[in-house]
């Protein structure tokens, strides 16, 4: 099983969008994010979101690109402060490839209790738009690589899938 974690792009200061949706740098964040990975050509099962507006249109953006097999699913405990044991629990009763679009500090309070088993272990800073992969082997997870879209670019994609 692969999972993919995704922080969304930059959102729009609430005086300016009470929602908070993608703003445009944003949208160039994930942009950046899609011309980084798309020499590698991934592919997931499905890609689970939260219902703020920033990470919806965060995974549409993804999800055209991805074309995720089920499409995508908004999906409860991914808010910012949720609990990750929750969403770790619904996490390794799947089968299939994930994506998970969500916020800080969630995401890395979930890659710290999926490599470690305490949220509180080893924090790794999510830039927006960065993403982590992780593969499970049936007995554990690890991460295989992390993208920082701020200092990324399409050719370190094409190198770096010579080298996955």
């Amino acid at each position: 099983m692969r999972l993919i974690l995704v922080r969304h792009g930059q959102a729009n200061p609430v005086d300016i969008d009470p929602e908070k949706g993608l703003s445009e740098a944003g949208r160039a964040e994930i942009a950046r994010l899609l011309a980084i990975i798309g020499p590698l050509q991934l592919s997931v099962d499905e890609i689970w979101h939260s219902d703020k507006a920033r990470a919806t249109q965060t995974a549409q953006l993804l999800a055209r690109e991805l074309k995720a097999k089920n499409g995508l699913r908004l999906k409860r405990n991914l808010g910012p402060n949720d609990d990750v044991a929750l969403l770790g629990d619904d996490i390794m009763t799947e089968s299939k490839d994930l994506m998970i679009v969500g916020h800080l500090p969630f995401l890395s309070n979930l890659l710290s209790y999926l490599l470690s088993g305490d949220q509180h272990k080893c924090a790794l800073a999510f830039p927006t738009a960065g993403m982590a992969h992780l593969d499970y082997d049936g007995r554990r997870w690890c991460l295989s690589w992390f993208i920082n879209p701020e200092f990324g670019s399409a050719e370190f994609g094409a190198q770096f899938q010579s080298y996955h």
